[in-house]
């Protein structure tokens, strides 16, 4: 909302797109911490035995994306502003069908005062970066490395030095490059971490 212009040009936007793309985020500024609580609502309502409802809740939001997407853009000829209001409004049907689990008997959910704060923040910091097989096995570092490798470091870096070497098309090569690294890297660490539990099983 503050640095609007350089985040966009930062992220491939130049002066042809440009107004194209703030038109498109202008009705999804308005709503854009429901993106976050809505992942955070989901992890919370499957947690509390309640998945049927936050799948619900993704999927209504998801299926009016799309029929929105031809609505606004094409039936109300809104262009490129009709497509994010219809994201932004998808995302707003998700969290009130996700919010819905709070008026229900079986939400167990409660406000509580926390105890040991810090210690939590510094496990919620490593295992909350881990969701798969790392994190399954015990090994947080590991996941922590894939996670941070693959959703920043890696990829902020293709993403810088890609245009320099190669021009503005190589962006796009940025994200397979960064999964292909983490994929061999992840496949690497898998196999010496699968024979050590073997090794200690036996």
């Amino acid at each position: 909302m503050c640095f609007e212009r350089p985040i966009l040009t930062f992220f491939g936007a130049d002066e042809g797109l440009l107004a194209m793309a703030q038109k498109y985020m202008r009705p999804i500024k308005c709503v854009f911490p429901l993106f976050l609580f809505n992942q955070m609502l989901a992890a919370f309502l499957r947690n509390d035995n309640n998945p049927g409802l936050a799948t619900l809740g993704v999927l209504s939001g998801g299926i009016f994306n799309v029929l929105g997407d031809y609505f606004f853009v094409f039936t109300r000829d809104m262009g490129i502003y009709g497509a994010g209001l219809a994201t932004a409004i998808g995302s707003a049907i998700s969290f009130i069908v996700m919010l819905t689990h709070f008026a229900d008997r079986k939400n167990t959910l409660r406000l509580v005062k926390p105890e040991k704060l810090p210690g939590k923040l510094r496990e919620i910091s490593v295992t909350g970066f881990s969701t798969y097989y790392f994190q399954a096995i015990m090994k947080p570092g590991a996941a922590f490395i894939v996670s941070v490798a693959r959703g920043l470091i890696v990829s902020g870096a293709l993403i810088m030095i890609l245009p320099m070497l190669a021009g503005a098309s190589a962006l796009w090569f940025a994200m397979p490059v960064t999964e292909l690294l983490v994929a061999l890297y992840a496949a690497w660490v898998m196999r010496r971490e699968t024979a050590a539990l073997g090794s200690v099983r036996a």
